[in-house]
């Protein structure tokens, strides 16, 4: 059984990627099916599946699913956030003192102005 995968991974959701990653490595481990023919099969390139299988053999089922980053620390409170809202709705920069100019270019010098702040 053969998939015709046209889509890049990266446009599927996690659930459905970590589903697949489940899929391949039960086919391995409990129907004894080659590594290189399962991903062959997937359209997955052989170097993907050994990998997820290491990781199944170490630590189960769980270590298939894909640990979801959780970003950087926001810079600016909830509150100044919630300030810089404020600013940009129904507002024009020129109120601001400044020329027309995209909501990054309005929002860095006035919470800088305003709290200091260094966010990028």
């Amino acid at each position: 059984m053969r998939f015709n995968m046209k889509r890049d991974g990266r446009e599927l959701d996690h659930h459905t990627l970590a589903e697949l990653r489940r899929m391949a490595i039960r086919r391995i481990v409990e129907d004894g099916a080659k590594p290189s023919d399962v991903a062959a099969d997937y359209g997955f390139c052989r170097n993907y599946i050994y990998p997820w299988l290491k990781r199944f053999r170490e630590e189960g089922w769980d270590a298939l699913v894909e640990n979801i980053a959780q970003g950087p620390e926001p810079k600016l409170s909830e509150k100044q956030r919630h300030q810089v809202r404020r600013w940009i709705l129904g507002k024009d920069p020129r109120q601001y003192g400044f020329e027309a100019c995209g909501v990054g270019g309005l929002c860095k010098p006035l919470s800088r102005r305003r709290w200091a702040s260094s966010w990028v």
